[in-house]
């Protein structure tokens, strides 16, 4: 937020007046992931380029971890995909090195689903089943829903709809039990966008509803607006028979 921002100026501002080089790389890295919820790319990303440099004098390996798992989540949303990648494998083998396995969980589920958007499916979905044996030995259970809803992506947009029915099903299961609302609305979503390819109309229309109820309870109206479009298509496609049975 802009409160939290100023804040972290002050902070930064008065510890880079310190010998405390830890620190100030620590707040540093807190004012690149604050101006990245802002969507100040730019500014993150010169952030970013400053604690980099704090850190050759600090040796954080942790921060060095977070700091190319976070940023490589910037690239690959700015759709800069070899970035992305190059600091999503450096972070990975630090996070190997250090025995990091909750990092090395984020960074598969990054790595797999940036691989997916340079059009490799198969080889997305070679590490988010890594990351199904990685988050099943840490008990992860975001990590593995992440993993089963990002399969189900992987199939889903490979035109291979009853497997990608399957692995959503797994993932809506997990986001129930975990009562994450994020997930649980993004698998009705892409629950409901299976049925519809299948022919599984009313199926469509119930699951899509659930996630707009979800997501308006949340206010993510841009989510809200993907599920009206699919609510619409449905219908379209249905040949308009009662939904409602």
């Amino acid at each position: 937020t802009d409160t939290t921002k100023v804040l972290l100026e002050k902070t930064t501002f008065y510890f880079a007046k310190t010998n405390r080089k830890d620190w100030l790389a620590l707040t540093t890295f807190l004012k690149a992931t604050n101006y990245t919820s802002l969507n100040n790319n730019a500014k993150a990303l010169e952030c970013f380029d400053k604690v980099e440099m704090i850190n050759k004098t600090v040796k954080s390996e942790f921060i060095a971890e977070n700091i190319f798992c976070t940023r490589g989540y910037l690239y690959s949303s700015m759709a800069e995909h070899p970035k992305a990648m190059d600091d999503f494998i450096k972070g990975m083998k630090i996070a190997e090195r250090i025995e990091d396995e909750n990092m090395q969980a984020m960074l598969l589920n990054n790595i797999g689903t940036t691989v997916g958007e340079m059009g490799d499916l198969k080889k997305s979905m070679d590490y988010f089943n890594k990351l199904i044996l990685l988050a099943k030995k840490i008990n992860d259970k975001t990590s593995l829903c992440m993993a089963y809803q990002n399969i189900g992506w992987a199939y889903y947009y490979d035109g291979k709809y009853k497997d990608a029915l399957v692995q959503v099903e797994v993932a809506l299961r997990i986001a129930l039990e975990l009562k994450h609302q994020d997930h649980i609305a993004e698998c009705y979503g892409l629950l409901g966008d299976v049925n519809e390819k299948l022919g599984m109309y009313k199926e469509a229309f119930s699951n899509l509803q659930l996630a707009f109820a979800s997501n308006k309870q949340q206010g993510n109206f841009y989510n809200l607006c993907d599920n009206l479009l699919a609510l619409s298509r449905t219908v379209l496609n249905s040949g308009r028979i009662k939904l409602t049975d």
